[in-house]
This record gives structure tokens, C-alpha cells and sequence, in this order.
């Protein structure tokens, strides 16, 4: 058997790396699934933890849709709150909200919630990928004609962050 033949435990290594990429690359769906329930065996496994008390999350909840009125609010309101956050000495603001585009009929409310992030310094905005198009089908059985079985922008890991398809576009312009 010739010399670049034989085993050894980087070729095993390299060989079961390059088959973990494949697959990983190949998208299967039943890996990911397989993810999912290791991640909540994980969990099960390492048990309750105890929390430190460092970390507040305010939510928006029925009550307080009840309290200040039908969502979403406006960014008037967003401002004040993430001033009076500041204010209180909150370290860091994240917001689980997309600015996908301005507030209608009142931009000035725009400026207010951008000059607040802005003077804060310590805001965390949302922000959202795009999945790509996938078109179910089994072997190829039911999908239309010419349609490929995903759209291009498949195989980038990320969107481009910037460009009119960046979904904090207006609230980015502003805040410049």
C-alpha cells in the first residue's frame, strides 16, 4: 500500500472535517432538526441556573398595550423611554424592535429616537435576515417550472448591511 495511503489520525480528522463541512454546506434539513434537539437536551441536562439580577427585560405585553395605548408606539415614546433607561444608569438598551422605515405622518419623531440612541451610546437595535426562498418539493415533484429550489442569495451567509434593502436604512440615515 503506498505511503500517502495509509491512516493516521490527521487524515481521519481531515476527512471527518471535510464531511462535517458537506453536510453542513448540503443545507439537510434533518441535521438541523437534530440541532435543535441536542441544543434542548443540552439544556435539560445542565439544569436550572440561578439568575444574577444584572439583567432586565421589559417586554410589551397586553398590559402595556392596555397601559399606553395600541401598538406600535411612537418613536416619541421609544426615545423618552430609552433617555429615561439612560438616565437610570442602564448599561446597555437592547431593542427587539425593527425601524424598518420612517414613522409615518410625524418625522420628526425619527430624529428624536435617532439624537436618543445617539446621545445613549449604549443602544442595541434589531435587526432581521432575510431567509431565502425555498420552494418545498420531493425530488423535484411540484415545483414550477424554471423556479430554482432556492433563490440566489442562498448562498451568502449575510445580507449586505447596507443598501435600500437594510431594514434600519431610515433610522440609519438619520442617525448620521
Amino acid at each position: 500500500m503506498p505511503k500517502w495511503l495509509r491512516l493516521s489520525g490527521w487524515k481521519i480528522g481531515l476527512a471527518c472535517a471535510l464531511l462535517t463541512l458537506g453536510l453542513w454546506a448540503s443545507g439537510l434539513a434533518f441535521l438541523h432538526d437534530i440541532e435543535l434537539k441536542t441544543v434542548d437536551a443540552r439544556f435539560r441536562l445542565r439544569g436550572p441556573r440561578a439568575v444574577s439580577g444584572d439583567v432586565v427585560i421589559a417586554v410589551i405585553d397586553t398590559r402595556s398595550i392596555d397601559a399606553l395605548g395600541r401598538w406600535p408606539w411612537p418613536r416619541s415614546d421609544m426615545a423618552q423611554l430609552i433617555q429615561a433607561l439612560h438616565a437610570l444608569g442602564a448599561r446597555v438598551v437592547g431593542l427587539d424592535i425593527v425601524f424598518s422605515e420612517p414613522e409615518r405622518g410625524h418625522p420628526e419623531h425619527d430624529r428624536m429616537l435617532a439624537d436618543a440612541i445617539r446621545r445613549a451610546g449604549n443602544v442595541v437595535l434589531g435587526y432581521y435576515f432575510r431567509r431565502p426562498l425555498a420552494i418545498p418539493s420531493a425530488r423535484g415533484a411540484g415545483r414550477a417550472a424554471g423556479v430554482p429550489r432556492r433563490a440566489p442569495q442562498a448562498r451568502r451567509p449575510f445580507p449586505p448591511l447596507d443598501g435600500p434593502d437594510h431594514p434600519a436604512t431610515a433610522l440609519a440615515a438619520r442617525l448620521r
